[in-house]
């Protein structure tokens, strides 16, 4: 069985977990390379379950645009899994790619890659953002996370009550923060649409859009993505992605 040694605190959660830089013990030695561990430290029964169901349903998929989980312990305390360290998240992107279309292409697209395998596998995330977003350099990047994560169809649905919201306000869809419970891909599109918003506004005041710094071909993109009614919204990734790269495309040759 492995053995990591925990180094300092990189990341808190808001009181939910928090963050380490770990090394893999190789016999009286530890690693070169740098991990992360991910520990949570609110013990009560339902962040126990969500932190479980987060391993379990993170463990299971197969994709260059989701994290991995590389070890785990969640039967007992402490409760903690390790994932490979990135240097930062889109947080810190943001600023150098602000309306710099051929980068905003790069990231957008690798974050859909990630959302579309998702949503094949019948998962919604339920809270992307840019936090959630881990990377390297920006064709290096993946999506973390999965907290809030839920399989369709399945007990995952059962953490979360009827009726009852979750997400993060600005990012999440307003139907999410009424019942989290009964939602679909769609969810996830309007989260999209706030990213893509973000790459070229500061402005992040709640379910408020501020369109005088992005491109008009663009606008229609994010304001279909973040419709307030879900069946206005596109329908999945696919759809999604034709229309924000036909909206790149015209801007390029424009």
């Amino acid at each position: 069985m492995a053995v990591w040694v925990v180094g300092k605190k990189i990341g808190d959660l808001g009181g939910y977990g928090e963050v380490y830089i770990a090394h893999q013990k190789e016999g009286d030695s530890l690693s070169k390379e740098a991990y992360a561990v991910k520990k949570l430290v609110k013990l009560n029964r339902l962040s126990i379950e969500r932190f479980q169901r987060e391993v379990r349903l993170c463990s299971h998929l197969n994709h260059k645009r989701i994290i991995r989980i590389l070890a785990f312990h969640i039967q007992e305390e402490p409760y903690f899994y390790v994932m490979p360290r990135y240097q930062s998240s889109m947080n810190k992107l943001l600023p150098e790619i602000k309306r710099d279309i051929r980068r905003i292409k790069v990231v957008i697209n690798r974050i859909l890659d990630g959302v579309e395998y998702l949503h094949q596998q019948g998962i919604y995330h339920r809270d992307l953002k840019p936090a959630n977003i881990l990377l390297n350099k920006e064709d290096d990047l993946v999506i973390s996370d999965f907290g809030l994560g839920m399989q369709a169809g399945s007990v995952t649905r059962s953490l979360t009550l009827s009726h009852a919201g979750l997400g993060t306000r600005f990012f999440a869809a307003p139907e999410q923060l009424k019942d989290a419970k009964h939602v679909d891909q769609r969810c996830d599109i309007y989260s999209l649409g706030c990213m893509i918003y973000l790459c070229f506004s500061r402005n992040v005041m709640d379910r408020h859009f501020d369109f005088r710094n992005v491109p008009p071909a663009l606008t229609y993109v994010i304001r279909k993505s973040t419709a307030l009614n879900k069946d206005a919204r596109y329908a999945d990734i696919q759809s999604l992605r034709q229309a924000f790269n036909w909206a790149i495309h015209s801007l390029v040759h424009s």
